[in-house]
């Protein structure tokens, strides 16, 4: 039972210290990102992966709009779905 244990925070360790340099890599990253310089034009810099919107007529931001749908009885939330349309003119 004691090697298990000693087994189970070993693992541990390793996940915390994977997660630890991945979090180093990302600071690292934004870092260099913060450290550029930004033309006069520029409003906004984000990460690739971050979705720009279209808000009004020409503003477009990083942002996501989130749907929600939920179980009318019991007021439970039964499927989510995050997208970058905007969706102002749906209802």
């Amino acid at each position: 039972m004691e090697n298990q244990n000693k087994e189970d925070i070993q693992i541990k360790k390793q996940k915390i210290t994977g997660g630890l340099k991945s979090l180093e890599g990302r600071s690292i990253k934004y870092d260099g990102i913060q450290q550029k310089p930004v033309a006069i034009t520029d409003r906004q810099v984000s990460d690739p992966d971050s979705p720009s919107m279209l808000l009004v007529k020409a503003i477009v931001e990083v942002a996501c709009n989130v749907q929600n749908a939920a179980d009318g009885k019991h007021n439970l939330i039964v499927h989510s779905e995050a997208t970058n349309t905007n969706d102002g003119k749906a209802l």
